[in-house]
């Protein structure tokens, strides 16, 4: 089975990923602990799979801390998660950064799963979050966000 291989961002990707997020986010906007990402503007990595466009993984440091803001593999079980996850954690060690998070929601098992398997800790619950976040729908159900983090 072939390796993905990680790269970073370069301007050929940039209308791939505005679509990408369009088409799998709704937009660019996310909204993390009360703060708005762009993250069409946010550092980040590509995953290639056979040559082919298979996952991204965009991140934001402030502070000596680096928050994955987005995660995305268009392959399960290939490995591309755990390759861009790897690419944060150099990236964020370049940064000196002390700290690597990120932020999922309690029905979203199989990631839960995942960010455990490969050393994040569950650091903090935020009740009611989703709810929050100005991006949310007054149709969703009530759940909680889960905070992960990962240090060196």
């Amino acid at each position: 089975m072939t390796e993905p291989v990680v790269q970073p961002f370069t301007e050929q990707d940039t209308e791939w990923k505005t679509r990408f997020f369009h088409e799998h986010w709704g937009g660019t906007l996310m909204i993390s602990r009360g703060v708005t990402h762009h993250l069409d503007t946010h550092p980040g990595f590509i995953a290639l799979l056979e040559g082919n466009r298979a996952g991204l993984l965009t991140y934001h440091i402030q502070n000596q801390e680096c928050e994955i803001t987005c995660l995305e593999s268009l392959k399960e079980g290939r490995g591309i998660g755990t390759a861009l996850i790897e690419a944060a954690k150099a990236a964020a060690r370049d940064a000196d950064c002390t700290r690597l998070w990120l932020i999922t929601s309690n029905d979203n098992v199989d990631a839960l799963r995942f960010y455990q398997k490969r050393g994040f800790t569950l650091v903090a619950v935020h009740r009611d979050a989703h709810h929050r976040s100005a991006q949310a729908q007054a149709t969703d159900p009530p759940h909680w966000q889960l905070r992960y983090s990962y240090t060196r």
